[in-house]
């Protein structure tokens, strides 16, 4: 059954639709409400824009996840011993993630520092780990150009502007 022709009294996208019986309330946004758009879609900062691991850098956090075991702790600091963690240089980690198996519980934490052999944490865990509980890390990263092309080989992907002037030069 068709009711007719609707009027076309206003122009613009459906909000919202509300049955009301044999009436329907259709809810109109104009136009105009396609410019409410950040612009530009990505900001110009001198660091990159991307945020690691996301759509926009396009690395896998599953290709730079390495797993090891603890040899010490405290609630604050982690040794390892494991060759595939301590052959990455000093600073390699840092900005990362480091997760912590512990008795069948799973402890996250940001990684401040990596010393080659000792990391870090930026809050404390809940518990001390114990020697051989089992450890899975990955870097981070601090949106340098340098950082990009070195660590992580994703340059074509960098989005960063090292030469634009800071945000306070233009305030004076």
């Amino acid at each position: 059954v068709s009711l007719g022709a609707i009027p076309s009294m206003f122009e613009g996208r459906v909000a919202s639709v509300e049955p009301r019986g044999v009436t329907l309330l259709l809810r109109l946004k104009s136009e105009l409400e396609a410019l409410n758009k950040i612009v530009p879609r990505f900001l110009v900062v001198p660091g990159c824009g991307n945020a690691v691991y996301d759509a926009n850098c396009t690395l896998s956090k599953a290709t730079y996840t390495l797993a090891g075991t603890v040899s010490a702790a405290t609630t604050t600091t982690i040794t390892t011993a494991t060759a595939l963690l301590t052959a990455k240089a000093a600073g390699y980690f840092n900005l990362g993630v480091l997760t912590v198996t512990s008795g069948g519980a799973v402890y996250k934490r940001s990684i401040s520092a990596w010393t080659g052999t000792v990391f870090t944490l930026q809050t404390p865990l809940p518990i001390t780990p114990s020697a051989a509980d089992i450890l899975s890390v990955y870097p981070g990263c601090d949106k340098q150009r340098g950082t990009c092309n070195t660590r992580f080989g994703n340059l074509s992907h960098y989005r960063g502007y090292p030469h634009a002037p800071a945000a306070e030069a233009g305030s004076k």
